[in-house]
């Protein structure tokens, strides 16, 4: 006797899951949205004293770090790495910042570059 074939999922099952696909893509879409966008970076060497840029001012900015000089621009209220002596260039390659709370660094280089506002989105943040 021939039984019917049955799908993996019921029709309940996919309700379920096109109902949390669609919840994950709008918070994912809610939040993005809301990042407020930087008005300075806070430039932070091992063993030095922070350095605070303005995000509104395009420029070139060499930072000596342990392993030689790091270079980051900073181009219409954003920033990134546009040089580093360190060998695998993660640093480069992580692009433009520009977000309350976002974060690049280039570790090898000691080098650590955080985002600030106005109104901060965090408290605090550990690196």
């Amino acid at each position: 006797m021939a039984t019917a074939h049955q799908h993996p999922l019921s029709k309940s099952d996919m309700v379920v899951f096109g109902l949390a696909l669609t919840g994950i893509i709008l918070l994912y879409s809610f939040f993005y949205q809301t990042q407020a966008v930087g008005s300075h970076a806070v430039i932070s060497v091992a063993g030095k004293t922070p350095q605070k840029v303005a995000l509104s001012q395009n420029q070139l900015i060499r930072i000596e770090g342990p392993l030689g000089q790091s270079v980051l621009e900073v181009h219409q209220g954003a920033i990134r790495f546009r040089e580093s002596p360190c060998p695998q260039k993660y640093c480069i390659h992580s692009g433009w910042s520009k977000h309350q709370g976002d974060l690049i660094a280039c570790l090898p280089n000691r080098v650590r570059v955080t985002i600030e506002g106005l109104n901060s989105a965090y408290d605090t943040i550990n690196f």
